[in-house]
């Protein structure tokens, strides 16, 4: 489908795309995130307090059906309602609206107690060991946001001052957009009217990324106190704009052929060596610095051999790639994932657009020209770096 573009007198760009369907969502994404912090989590306790006053679904309840959500990323935060009929799209906006209009304080002292509670479960002896990692991997990105310990101390000094401070430097429409989409009706004029009554209050400047250098060397460390052992290995990946289009598909394709119940990982872990009944593979990026990890939980005796099987597998992928038939149901998969897209909501869509200046057609296209040869391109490249093996001890 089309996406009809505009920008609002005040600076906010809005994303129109109508689709056929009988129900709507709509986005709004302030260019703020964990990188912007001026006071360590006070992003985070932002994003809760406006979430909160958006939701006000006034006392008849009237979109208490409707999917609404907010999340606090590197570099944006999120406010979603998804899931609603287009008889609500305007209530829908007027409640979105809420967030760009002003600090919702009433709810600072509730949502104070949320994200403390939240940051208590993710301070995990795992969780840290994550940190380290990630520090090691991408160290000038890691100055760049603090870890759970110093957010939590810092959370008694967000007070109403500091979060009307953090609200007026980067909560206004200009460092904003709006994503409007579905079996959208009359009732989307008078909403986007709504956002274009809200006073512009000027440009945040945004913050200058560093580009990580390469790690060329195999670090290890280890973490006791771990309920289950576990090993971790961690690769660093380039950004986005590191590798083509067709490459970053590759990438994926990869990790999913690694990750897959055929795929040479499980063979060599569960069915030869027996040394585990599952494994995961994550990938994650945070602005530009990127890592894969495989967690494999197994007994400490048995991590020299899940680091020796892995690399088996990357080196036969580096030579060979991925067979022909085993690479088209990825293709299939992929596409099948861009059909849903192209018929449902995607606000990936918006995002490559803004960053990438990519269309629909062109990953469809790269999607369709990813060969074994990138794969295997993709393999080599991990071969290359250096890596982290993370050990949890019991």
């Amino acid at each position: 489908m089309d996406i009809e573009r505009r920008v609002l007198d005040n600076g906010l760009k809005v994303f129109i795309e109508r689709k056929p369907i009988r129900e709507c969502a709509a986005y709004l994404v302030v260019n703020a995130g964990w990188v912007n912090d001026t006071v360590p989590e006070i992003g985070h306790v932002v994003e809760h307090i406006q979430n909160s006053g958006s939701k006000l679904y006034s006392k008849r309840g009237a979109l208490n059906y409707v999917r609404c959500n907010a999340f606090t990323e590197f570099q944006t935060t999120k406010y979603v309602y998804e899931c609603f009929f287009p008889e609500d799209l305007l209530r829908v906006l007027k409640n979105l609206r809420k967030v760009l209009l002003r600090p919702h304080i009433r709810w600072l002292d509730r949502e104070l107690i949320v994200v403390r509670k939240d940051l208590e479960e993710s301070s995990s002896r795992e969780g840290r060991l994550d940190e380290r990692i990630f520090a090691i991997i991408s160290p000038k990105h890691d100055k760049l946001i603090p870890n759970n310990r110093t957010s939590r101390l810092s959370l008694d000094k967000i007070d109403s001052a500091a979060c009307c401070d953090f609200f007026n430097r980067f909560y206004s429409p200009g460092n904003s957009f709006l994503y409007v989409t579905g079996g959208l009706n009359s009732g989307l004029e008078e909403g986007i009217g709504c956002f274009e009554r809200i006073r512009e209050k000027g440009y945040a400047k945004p913050v200058t990324l560093p580009v990580e250098r390469v790690l060329e060397k195999r670090i290890e460390f280890s973490r006791k106190g771990i309920e289950k052992p576990f090993v971790k290995i961690a690769h660093q990946l380039p950004p986005f704009s590191g590798l083509s289009l067709q490459r970053n598909i590759a990438k994926t394709f990869l990790f999913r052929y690694l990750a897959e119940d055929y795929g040479p990982m499980n063979r060599r872990l569960r069915d030869i060596h027996g040394l585990c009944y599952s494994f995961d593979i994550a990938v994650s990026y945070s602005g530009n610095a990127g890592e894969a990890i495989l967690r494999v939980e197994t007994e400490p005796d048995n991590f020299s051999l899940v680091e020796k099987e892995y690399f088996k597998a990357l080196s036969q992928i580096s030579l060979k790639g991925i067979g022909k038939d085993i690479l088209e149901t990825f293709r299939k998969g992929y596409q099948i994932q861009l059909i849903h897209k192209a018929t449902h909501f995607d606000l990936n869509r918006i995002f490559h657009e803004i960053l990438h200046n990519l269309q629909p057609s062109d990953i469809e296209q790269a999607v369709n020209h990813v060969d074994k040869e990138d794969v295997a391109y993709v393999a080599r490249m991990l071969l290359d770096r250096g890596y982290v093996v993370a050990k949890g001890l019991s």
